[in-house]
């Protein structure tokens, strides 16, 4: 059974989007047990660092996106006959 581009790449993309959510998590995780436990940790620090990754897999989801796109947009295109 033939699949589409368009399922191909949404399942190369699941594992990525997956790592996207794992930070979130672990945050939550995080500040919980820095609350329950009242270490005297300041939690903007976590808060930032948080951020900061959430931008950076943002970034290497879209660029891998892209970059498949493209790379099934030239075969499509040089793949076909009188495509030019």
């Amino acid at each position: 059974m033939m699949t589409s581009p368009c399922i191909r790449t949404r399942r190369q993309l699941v594992r990525p989007l997956l790592l996207a959510l794992a930070p979130i998590v672990l945050i939550m995780i995080a500040t919980g047990v820095v609350r329950w436990t009242n270490l005297g940790i300041d939690l903007p620090t976590p808060v930032w660092l948080f951020i900061w990754s959430k931008l950076v897999i943002l970034t290497v989801v879209a660029w891998r996106f892209a970059w498949q796109w493209y790379r099934e947009d030239a075969a499509r295109r040089y793949g076909e006959p009188g495509a030019r």
